[in-house]
């Protein structure tokens, strides 16, 4: 089963919102769901086309970042790392390192 299921702990047990939606018996694993929204989200999504297209223009007026130069050379150089890191990595689990 990959859906969540939600419920709400009352004298040390689970009640789920949904009874019976898992046969007796079923493992589970039970992570407390954070009260204060945890998504990154400043506002709820528009639902209208109004709403949507002020978010369109919203977005539309950001500007890009444009690295300089330094940073430019910074963020190769840390690909370049990281990726001769995960050959290195692949190859000792391959068994061909040397």
């Amino acid at each position: 089963m990959t859906t969540a299921l939600t419920g709400i702990i009352r004298d040390g047990r689970v009640e789920l919102d949904l009874p019976g939606a898992l046969p007796n018996g079923t493992r589970v694993r039970i992570q407390p769901e954070l009260e204060d929204n945890d998504c990154d989200e400043q506002h709820p999504w528009p639902t209208t086309m109004e709403g949507i297209e002020a978010m369109i223009e919203e977005l539309r007026a950001i500007e890009p970042a444009v690295p300089t130069p330094n940073e430019e050379a910074t963020i190769i150089a840390n690909r370049k790392a990281m990726k001769a890191k995960s050959i290195e990595a692949m190859h000792k689990r391959m068994g061909l390192d040397q």
